[in-house]
């Protein structure tokens, strides 16, 4: 029998924290790389289109959000969003099948209501649990090779091609 992989994605933030200051040396190391934030972003962009291209279209369920001409992200993040209502499947079941594929995504993002920290407010927002039910972050890194973004891509259409 199989043993049950642990679920990396799912955290809990059950107290505040602290507001932690950067010392002198890691600032200094920071401001040198500042001096590669351009090729920086100049190849997440690279990643964050091809993903767009591979994946824009290919099925209604899935929906990636359309960078505005008048903003310049940074592309820390390549969210899609899957309605995993019409998949009849859940954002877990996806999780689950790209860790056994060696992909590692993420959650984003957990409504902050949700955190232990938080729990007594018996706070709840309709929008944030809906966006959270379908956004996932899927790899994107500088150095993303791009056989390893098309494997990507290939086992995310995989799974949605298979999930009637």
């Amino acid at each position: 029998m199989k043993k049950k992989k642990k679920k990396y994605w799912k955290y809990n933030v059950i107290k505040g924290g602290l507001n932690y200051r950067l010392s002198d040396i890691n600032c200094a190391l920071g401001i040198s790389q500042l001096k590669r934030l351009k090729s920086f972003l100049v190849k997440r962009k690279k990643i964050y289109l091809n993903y767009v291209k591979e994946l824009q279209n290919f099925d209604k369920r899935l929906y990636i959000r359309k960078i505005s001409k008048n903003t310049y992200p940074s592309f820390h993040l390549m969210l899609i969003n899957i309605d995993f209502k019409k998949l009849k499947k859940n954002k877990d079941h996806f999780m689950e099948y790209l860790n056994d594929k060696g992909i590692f995504a993420q959650y984003h993002y957990i409504p902050i209501y949700k955190f232990r920290v938080f729990k007594e407010k018996k706070l709840k927002f309709k929008g944030a649990e809906e966006y959270f039910k379908r956004s996932i972050s899927i790899p994107i890194f500088v150095n993303l090779k791009k056989n390893i973004q098309k494997r990507i891509v290939k086992t995310i259409k995989r799974y949605l091609e298979f999930s009637f």
